[in-house]
This record gives C-alpha cells, sequence and structure tokens, in this order.
C-alpha cells in the first residue's frame, strides 16, 4: 500500500530577517509515479506563493523512484528561477544515493538532517 501525500503546511515567518519566509513540505514514505505529480505541484505552489528556503522533508523517504527525483529537480530549477532557494533533507542512505547519482545540482541543497537544513 503506498502512503498518500500529507497535506503541506501552511507557509511560516520563521526568518530572521524581514522577508524571509521558510517553508517545510514533508513527503511520504514511499514516492514515485503514483504521487510525484502531486507533490511536483504542491512544491511549485509553495514556491510560487514566495517560500524561500522551501525545505523539502524527505527524512521519512525510504524510497524514490525516477518520478519523485524529477518532481524535486523541476522544483530546484523553479526556485533558481524565483531566485528562491531550496533545500532537501534525505536521512536514507539510499535515497540520498540516488540523488547524488543523478543530480549533480542536488548535491549543494542535500542535508542529513531537517535541523542542519533550517535556517540558522
Amino acid at each position: 500500500m503506498r502512503t498518500r501525500l500529507a497535506p503541506m503546511p501552511a507557509i511560516s515567518n520563521l526568518g530572521r530577517s524581514v522577508g524571509l519566509h521558510t517553508a517545510v513540505a514533508t513527503l511520504p514514505a514511499e514516492i514515485d509515479i503514483s504521487n510525484a505529480d502531486q507533490i511536483r505541484a504542491d512544491l511549485l505552489w509553495l514556491l510560487g506563493r514566495g517560500a524561500s528556503p522551501l525545505v523539502v522533508d524527505m527524512s521519512a523517504t525510504t524510497f524514490c523512484g525516477c518520478a519523485g527525483v524529477t518532481a524535486i529537480v523541476v522544483a530546484r530549477k523553479r526556485a533558481c528561477e524565483l531566485h528562491a532557494e531550496l533545500r532537501v533533507v534525505i536521512s536514507e542512505p539510499a535515497v540520498r544515493r540516488v540523488f547524488m547519482l543523478t543530480c549533480a545540482e542536488l548535491a549543494g541543497i542535500i542535508y542529513a538532517s531537517l535541523d542542519d537544513a533550517m535556517p540558522s
């Protein structure tokens, strides 16, 4: 049974400086073709509403297929277009390996924990 995408949390003003809006998008344990389109749409929605940094919390994700990787890459490209920051939290070594092997442009934005990814 596949886990459904949890509702996206509201964007909250967690930044230290004025105008900085941090949002945390918590992703499900499994990301594949059945939920990747919704994840992509949710991330783009958050970016379109001014989230920066947008922290994509995949700390509970144990499987991420190609469609999930593509959703994150699309969000990263959109963040760059908007001059926004995207940070991805990946705890599971197998998921981290998939991203590191397939997405060299994401290497600098992957964090091991949510605490590490949150702005200071």
